[in-house]
């Protein structure tokens, strides 16, 4: 089962809920991390191998894009990949439908390093560049 850290924007008891599906879920508050920047929301979760889940796409979208291009980049250093984003629609589902959707998402094993998905309503999951 994968591992899951959903930031500050994001319910803390969607954790719970991807807790009672199997999953290991922690949250920003639970890290000490509520206050945190979407950067170091960021960090954390690469340093910890988690998937990240949030709401706000554009700034997650932003942090994905800079991410894979310095890794690509180089620039003296090695960066790590990160483990993955999710982007779930706010409150468009309950955090036990969230819970559902994100289990079965991963069952169907979609590529996650270096990856930002997005749900929409439209589309379903979608990756994002």
């Amino acid at each position: 089962m994968a591992g899951f850290f959903t930031d500050s924007d994001v319910s803390i008891a969607l954790a719970a809920a991807l807790r009672a599906s199997g999953h290991m879920a922690t949250t920003a508050l639970a890290e000490g991390l509520r206050t945190a920047n979407d950067a170091r929301q960021l960090l954390a979760t690469v340093q910890q191998g988690w998937i990240l889940i949030t709401h706000n796409y554009r700034d997650f979208l932003l942090l994905h894009q800079a991410w894979n291009l310095w890794r690509q980049a180089g620039a003296g250093y090695q960066l790590p990949p990160h483990s993955g984003m999710l982007v779930i629609p706010q409150q468009r589902w309950t955090e036990a439908v969230a819970a559902r959707e994100i289990d079965s998402f991963l069952r169907t094993n979609p590529a996650m390093q270096d990856m930002l998905y997005q749900w929409t309503v439209s589309r379903g999951w979608t990756a994002r560049r």
